[in-house]
C-alpha cells in the first residue's frame, strides 16, 4: 500500500466506522481491493461501489496521489460493471493521470505484478467507457475526442521493456555529455539487470533441488538490493544534471498527433489492440482521415489464428515431403477480419509501420493473403512448392517494419543521425562447441548439411529430401544438456561470407567463424563502428542447457578457444555492450519470440540489443531453413547494396518477393530441387525497429 498504509488503514477504520462496516474496511485496507474488484466484476458492483466509495471519501486528503487514485479507479471500475458510465468515465479521467505517472515513473519500472493486474483491469475499464462513449456520441467531435484518447489509453498496452530498451539508448544518444550519457547506461544497465534478476529468480522456483534453489535466490536477491542501491545514487546525481531525463526514458502514452508526426510519406502506422473481449485497430496514413474499428475479435481467437497459421510454418516435419501445406483460406480470414475493415487508412501506402499487440507479435503479416485464392494442384513434374508462386501475400503490397511502441518509433526517428563509421559489418558464425566436430584443420573450406543432402536429387526425388533446420537439439528431456550437445551450423560461415562480400567488407576483419566466434572476441572488441552486426548460431532460451537462465546466444567453447567463461552471450553480458548498428541480425533460431507466455514479443534477446544501441533488428520467428536463410540475409544486403540503395524494410520486401517469385535450392548438376515460394522459406524473418530511408553502407 506504500508508505501512507499505516494512517490510511487508521482513516479507514474511522470510515469503516462511521459507515457501520468497519470489519469491511479493514479488510480493504488489509490487501483486499482486488476482492472489491472480483466483487465487482462478479454481480456485486453495487456493493463494491458502496465501499469503494466510502473509502475514496475517507482518502480524500491525498488526492492526487497514487493511492487515492488507484482507489478512485477502481470505483469507476465497478460504476462501469453497473453500467453508469457517465460517471464512470468522470471518475477515471480523475484517476487514470495519476496511475498512469505511477506506472511509468522511473522507480517503478519493475512493478509488483499484483498491482499490474489492478492497473490493467482499471484501464481495460476505462477503455470500454471511452469506447461507449464514441459509439453513442451524438456528433462526430466527440467521438473524435473518444476515440483519441482511447488511442492514447491503448498504447500504455506497448509500454513494455523492449520499448524502454529503446528509449533508453535514444535518451543516452541525445546526451552529447559523455560522462552524463555514461552515468545514464550505468543507471539503464543496472534496471535491466534489475529485471533479469527477478526473472532468473522465477526460474529457480522451478529448481530441482531445494538447497541449491535457496542459495542462489538469496545471492540473486542481495545483488538486486546492491543494485537498487546503485540507482538510487546515480538516479540523485542524474537529475541533478540532467532533470528531464526522467521523462526520455519513460515518456508518457503517445497520441494521434504524436503518431501522425512520425509518419513520413508514403507511410501508413496500423496499431494493435488485443483485449478478452475484442480488437481495436487503427490505420493511421501520412495525411488524410485515420481509419478505425472496434472488432469482436477477443484475444482466445487472435491466439488461435495465429497459432493456426504457424502449423505449416514452424512443422514437425523431417523430409520436404511432410511440410503442411500453408493454410490460404485461414491467412485471408484474418487478412478480411484484421486488416480490410481498415483499409482506408492504408490502402496506398508503400511502408507500414506495424505495432502489433498480444499473440499478433508472432504473427508475420507479409504472409496474410489479400484475396480469395485457391492453391493450384502442382502440376506432374513441377519443382516442389512452385505453386506458391501466385498467391497475392500481403508483402507484394507494401514494405513492413514492426515497432514495439509508437514511443518507441519517435524515439527511433527522433534519435541524432548516424554518423559514418570505419567498418561495415562484424560476422559471428558457425562456433564451435566439440573438440572433434569434423572441421578441417584450416578451417577455409565447408560442406553444408543440405548440401550433403540433397546433392544428385532430382526434382522428382525433392520429397524424400531431408528438411534441415537451425533448431537447438531438444536438451529438456535429458538429465543434463551441456554446449557441447549444440550441433554445429558449418553454413552459416558462408552466410556471414556472403553479407560481407556484399558490404564489400575485408573479411579478416569482419568476419568471425570457429574458434574466433567466442565471447571474448565479442565483448572486447570495439562494435561502435560497424554498421551491421550478425549473429549466425544457436539462439537458447531458459532451460535449454545446464545452468542457462535467460535468453542467449551459443558461441565457441572456452575450452576449445583458450579463454575464460561459458561459451554464451547472455542477455544481461548484451546489455552491456555498446553499438552504434543500423542492424543486428540474429540468423538464430526462434530469437523473435517472447520470454514465457503472455510476454511481449522479442523480449529476450531483441531487448538487450535494442538497449545496447541496435536501431533494427532481423529476428526469425521460427527455426529457420539454413540454405534459404542464407539465401535471403546475403540477398538483402546484395539488394541494399544496389543502385537504388532502398530502405530497409523495402530491402527485405524485395528479397522476400525475389525468394517467392525466382528462389530455390538447386543441386550439384544445377537443377532446382524446392522452390522457397512457400511461406516458411521466404517469411521467417522479420524486422523490428526502424526500417529506415534510402540508404549507404559504406
Amino acid at each position: 500500500m506504500g508508505r501512507y498504509s499505516v494512517q490510511i488503514r487508521g482513516n479507514a477504520a474511522a470510515a469503516g466506522r462511521r459507515a457501520g462496516e468497519p470489519e469491511a474496511f479493514e479488510r480493504l485496507y488489509g490487501s483486499n481491493l482486488e476482492w472489491l474488484l472480483a466483487q465487482a466484476k462478479t454481480g456485486s458492483a453495487a456493493a463494491a461501489i458502496r465501499q469503494l466509495q466510502a473509502t475514496v471519501d475517507s482518502l480524500s486528503d491525498r488526492a492526487g496521489e497514487y493511492e487515492h487514485a488507484e482507489y478512485l479507479g477502481a470505483l469507476a471500475f465497478a460504476q462501469y460493471i453497473a453500467k453508469d458510465h457517465k460517471t464512470a468515465r468522470r471518475n477515471f479521467a480523475m484517476a487514470i493521470p495519476v496511475i498512469l505517472e505511477g506506472q511509468t515513473s522511473s522507480g517503478t519500472a519493475v512493478r509488483d505484478k499484483v498491482k499490474s493486474v489492478r492497473q490493467h483491469l482499471i484501464l481495460s475499464a476505462y477503455m470500454k467507457t471511452l469506447l461507449h462513449a464514441a459509439e453513442q456520441a451524438a456528433s462526430e467531435n466527440v467521438a473524435n475526442e473518444a476515440k483519441a484518447e482511447l488511442f492514447r489509453i491503448a498504447n500504455v498496452s506497448h509500454l513494455g521493456r523492449v520499448q524502454r530498451a529503446v528509449t533508453a539508448a535514444a535518451a543516452r544518444n541525445a546526451i552529447s555529455d559523455p560522462a552524463l550519457a555514461e552515468l545514464m547506461r550505468r543507471e539503464q544497465g543496472a534496471l535491466q539487470e534489475s529485471e533479469t534478476i527477478l526473472n532468473m529468480i522465477s526460474n529457480l522456483q522451478l529448481a530441482r533441488s531445494d538447497q541449491v534453489r535457496k542459495e542462489n535466490i538469496v545471492t540473486l536477491q542481495a545483488r538486486f538490493s546492491a543494485l537498487s542501491r546503485s540507482r538510487r545514487t546515480i538516479m540523485q546525481e542524474i537529475s541533478q544534471r540532467f532533470p528531464a531525463y526522467a521523462n526520455l526514458i519513460n515518456p508518457g502514452p503517445t497520441t494521434l498527433d504524436d503518431a501522425v508526426t512520425a509518419l513520413r510519406p508514403g507511410e501508413s502506422m496500423i496499431v494493435f489492440h488485443v483485449s478478452e473481449t475484442g480488437t481495436l485497430v487503427w490505420a493511421i496514413p501520412e495525411s488524410g482521415k485515420a481509419a478505425f474499428a472496434h472488432l469482436p475479435i477477443p484475444e482466445r481467437k487472435i491466439a488461435e489464428w495465429v497459432n493456426g497459421l504457424r502449423v505449416a510454418l514452424d512443422p514437425d516435419a523431417s523430409t520436404l515431403g511432410e511440410i503442411p501445406i500453408f493454410d490460404m483460406a485461414l491467412s485471408h480470414q484474418v487478412f478480411r477480419s484484421l486488416l480490410a475493415p481498415v483499409q482506408a487508412g492504408w490502402k496506398n501506402a508503400e511502408r507500414i509501420l506495424l505495432i502489433p499487440h498480444g499473440a499478433l507479435g508472432q504473427l508475420p503479416f507479409g504472409l496474410l493473403v489479400t484475396a480469395p485464392y485457391e492453391r493450384p494442384e502442382p502440376a506432374d513434374g513441377s519443382v516442389l512448392f512452385s505453386s506458391y508462386k501466385g498467391v497475392p501475400w500481403f508483402i507484394r503490397q507494401a514494405s513492413i517494419a514492426r515497432y514495439p511502441s509508437v514511443n518507441a518509433l519517435l524515439a527511433l526517428r527522433n534519435a541524432p543521425a548516424q554518423q559514418q563509421l570505419g567498418s561495415p559489418m562484424a560476422g559471428f558464425a558457425d562456433p564451435q562447441f566439440q573438440v572433434n566436430d569434423g572441421r578441417s584443420k584450416d578451417m577455409k573450406t565447408t560442406t553444408t548439411p543440405a548440401q550433403v543432402a540433397s546433392r544428385g536429387v532430382s526434382k522428382a526425388g525433392a520429397r524424400a529430401t531431408t528438411f534441415r533446420r537451425r533448431s537447438v537439439p531438444d536438451t529438456r528431456e535429458r538429465t543434463s544438456a551441456k554446449l557441447a550437445a549444440l550441433p554445429r551450423l558449418p553454413d552459416t560461415s558462408e552466410e556471414v561470407k556472403g553479407i560481407a562480400r556484399a558490404l564489400n567488407a575485408n573479411f579478416e576483419q569482419s568476419v568471425f567463424t570457429g574458434i574466433q566466434a567466442n565471447e571474448q572476441t565479442v565483448k572486447t572488441m570495439t562494435l561502435t563502428d560497424r554498421r551491421v552486426i550478425v549473429f549466425a548460431t544457436h539462439g537458447l532460451i531458459p532451460g535449454d542447457l545446464d545452468g542457462l537462465t535467460q535468453p542467449a546466444l551459443a558461441l565457441t567453447a572456452p575450452a576449445i578457444a583458450n579463454i575464460e567463461g561459458d561459451g554464451l552471450l547472455t542477455m544481461s553480458e548484451i546489455l552491456n555492450l555498446k553499438l552504434n548498428a543500423d542492424w543486428v541480425i540474429l540468423s538464430a533460431c526462434n530469437t523473435g519470440a517472447a520470454e514465457g507466455a503472455g510476454a511481449e514479443a522479442i523480449s529476450g534477446l531483441g531487448r538487450a540489443f535494442f538497449y545496447a544501441g541496435a536501431r533494427a533488428l532481423l529476428v526469425s520467428n521460427w527455426p529457420v531453413e539454413t540454405t534459404s536463410a542464407t539465401k535471403l540475409t546475403t540477398t538483402l544486403f546484395e539488394i541494399q547494396q544496389g543502385t537504388s540503395k532502398p530502405s530497409r524494410a523495402e530491402s527485405l520486401r524485395q528479397t522476400m518477393l525475389t525468394l517467392i517469385d525466382d528462389g530455390g535450392y538447386r543441386n550439384s548438376a544445377g537443377d532446382m530441387i524446392f522452390s522457397y515460394a512457400h511461406p516458411l522459406f521466404w517469411a521467417p524473418f522479420t524486422l523490428v525497429g526502424d526500417g529506415g530511408q534510402k540508404h549507404h553502407i559504406n
